[in-house]
């Protein structure tokens, strides 16, 4: 299939869930090596995309702030419809795109979160990480094959954060030990 222009769409904003389909973006950079990719995400996109020619952009939508009609009328509106309606709405904003990839609607639509995810810790046996679920549905609807390792997220360190932390660890006296840094902030209850 040749494509010119590919908006991803993730399946969610969150930081940590940005970092997790870093795999999968790498794996359709790959699968589409011309193509010119638009990922639709908050500005922290920008600092975390592992490859610099993806190119993050923000849709206006993401500065809405509901009223309280829309957080009131919110329930009736199913998710699954929501997801399905970022793909007209993102490429009319940011667009046209040859190819749009909605993980959003992939993940609305057939994901088993029972098998593919659980809000428990430890997880329920059997359960599998989401991103299988993203990958398996990227390998059946573009026709392309994504490797164990392919699926697995790792951390890309930028050099601007490797120079922060040695400046920090020399002004604090920390060189050649060990620091943990915590962020102990979370508005997901089970992480904090």
């Amino acid at each position: 299939m040749r494509t010119e222009s590919i908006l991803v769409i993730p399946f969610a904003d969150g930081i940590g869930d940005f970092v997790n389909v870093q795999p999968l973006l790498a794996v359709l950079r790959r699968a589409f090596p011309l193509a010119d990719f638009t990922v639709a995400a908050s500005e922290h996109g920008n600092q975390l995309v592992n490859d610099p020619a993806i190119e993050v952009v923000k849709p206006t939508g993401f500065n809405y702030e509901p009223g309280r009609m829309a957080v009131a009328l919110r329930p009736l509106l199913p998710q699954k419809l929501m997801a399905w309606m970022t793909v007209p709405l993102f490429d009319r904003e940011l667009g046209p795109f040859d190819l749009v990839i909605n993980m959003f609607f992939a993940w609305e639509r057939g994901m088993d979160f029972k098998q593919f995810w659980t809000p428990q810790f430890p997880p329920m046996p059997g359960a599998h990480h989401s991103l299988d679920y993203l990958a398996d549905e990227l390998e059946r609807q573009l026709d392309i094959f994504i490797t164990t390792e392919q699926r697995t997220p790792h951390l890309v360190l930028r050099q601007p954060s490797a120079r922060w932390a040695s400046r920090f660890g020399t002004a604090n006296d920390l060189d050649g030990q060990r620091v943990v840094a915590l962020g102990p902030a979370s508005n997901v209850t089970l992480k904090l």
